[in-house]
């Protein structure tokens, strides 16, 4: 009978076990830690609940302005079953930040976070299986975060908040794509010698000492010299600290708007002079009836005025593409700028992050702002991997296309023979880049092949 009792118990506690098994699980960003200003990697697992949706809701007003609200949705299969959805959602500075997953009207899981955990300061993910073999007391460049060498992503916007990526040493499960991502990205990739010899397809991403791969580094460390040390010479070097920001604000000032029709200045004088001249005579001769003619004759220049130069459509957007690659690797930036003439939403057919805050309502494709009248914003769209169409073989810059070439040195971009003069845009990325980049555009495109090497 005892038996049969301590039976039962079990069979009662695996069941209220498994219903007490969270239906839907959030984590944002890199083991739950948030970097401000930046993307970072968002993992969303529910079970067993068709046609569930995930809000996360922005506040990034301030006392002054007021709320300032932001939103990022994304819908979930109507099957029923385990769905595991990956995604890089932009997290602005806020002022609280929810999430809510509801299937209808009904909140299935919640949570928050606290804005005072969060900071822009860059992270260092130390990848291992287990505890840490980094000797203790040293200071590290970067907020500290230990991740699982499994769960390191392989988008290249989920490494925008991360500074360096270090294999610690017996991480064998770490996925070689996941870690070209990390350095194509604009990560510094290390890895410790116990884990290339562990792994032979490491040790084959490491080839040399310190090597330059899309906009970062793949370097091998020496424990002889101090983990530490290196760590914090690497992410020193200045033109990787903010290389992709610095690109991305340079094109970003290059981009203009067509606003519409203009009218030439001496044209425009002449009519005005014409205007005020016809004006003056009506008033001044015509009395009564002349004034009265002289306001028709106002209102209809003004209404021609309107018609000839008003905007042709409510929101205009110019868009800019960034391909920044270097050792076969490249990753793809795209930069907005937009105009609301009426303040009317701004749509775009990707996911992009405002430059200022603004309200907006994004999904894992498109984003949605409102601008007031008359303004203007940049946006800067997720980084997604790329292959370089710019490259450097033999010392020689090659690009699959007619587009001129101009090489960045000392007294700027300079092409070859019979190039043209650098236009303004490929000047505002040259004074960004280290000497020796090569820079084309070509189909509304920035091609920027880094030179190969360390720094």
């Amino acid at each position: 009978m005892a038996r049969i009792l301590a039976s039962l118990i079990l069979l009662l506690s695996a069941a209220c076990g498994f219903a007490q098994r969270e239906q839907a699980t959030v984590e944002l960003g890199h083991s739950g830690v948030l970097v401000a200003d930046a993307w970072n990697p968002l993992r969303l697992v529910v079970r067993d609940l068709p046609g569930a949706s995930l809000e996360v809701a922005f506040d990034q007003g301030t006392l002054r302005t007021g709320e300032i609200p932001g939103t990022y949705t994304v819908s979930l299969p109507g099957s029923g079953g385990v769905h595991v959805f990956e995604d890089d959602l932009y997290v602005p500075r806020f002022t609280s930040l929810v999430w809510r997953v509801r299937q209808g009207d009904v909140v299935v899981a919640s949570g928050a976070v606290d804005p005072r955990m969060v900071s822009d300061e860059p992270l260092l993910l130390i990848a291992g299986d287990g505890p840490s073999g980094l000797p203790t007391g040293e200071e590290l460049p970067g907020r500290l975060v230990h991740v699982h060498p499994a769960q390191l992503p392989g988008r290249a916007a989920a490494y925008d908040p991360v500074l360096a990526v270090l294999v610690d040493s017996g991480a064998t499960s770490a996925d070689p794509a996941a870690l070209a991502a990390a350095a194509a990205a604009g990560s510094i990739v290390t890895a410790m010698p116990g884990a290339l010899e562990a792994s032979e397809g490491l040790a084959l991403l490491f080839s040399g000492s310190v090597q330059r791969v899309g906009s970062g580094y793949f370097a091998t460390l020496d424990e002889a010299q101090g983990v530490a040390a290196q760590l914090r010479a690497l992410a020193a070097v200045p033109e990787e600290e903010s290389l992709q920001r610095r690109i991305g604000t340079a094109v970003a000032r290059a981009i203009s708007i067509d606003s519409g029709a203009t009218v030439p200045l001496m044209p425009l004088l002449t009519i005005g002079a014409v205007y005020i001249l016809v004006s003056y005579l009506l008033t001044r001769f015509g009395g009564p009836i002349g004034v009265f003619s002289a306001l028709i004759l106002a209102a209809g220049a003004s209404f021609l005025a309107f018609a000839h130069l008003r905007p042709p459509a409510p929101v205009a957007v110019a868009n800019t593409r960034v391909l920044i690659g270097a050792g076969g690797l490249g990753t793809e930036y795209s930069y907005f700028t937009a105009i609301s003439y009426s303040g009317e939403p701004v749509t775009l057919d990707r996911a992009a992050a405002p430059a200022t805050p603004v309200p907006y309502r994004g999904t894992p494709d498109a984003l949605e702002a409102r601008l007031p009248r008359w303004s203007e914003l940049a946006f800067e769209g997720k980084p997604t991997l790329a292959t370089p169409l710019l490259t450097w073989r033999d010392d020689s810059p090659q690009l699959r296309g007619n587009d001129p070439v101009y090489v960045v040195g000392e007294d700027g971009p300079a092409g070859g023979d019979g190039a043209p003069p650098a236009p303004a845009l490929i000047q505002a990325v040259a004074r960004e880049v280290p000497a020796g980049t090569a820079l084309a555009v070509s189909g509304g495109t920035v091609h920027v092949a880094l030179p190969a090497g360390g720094p």
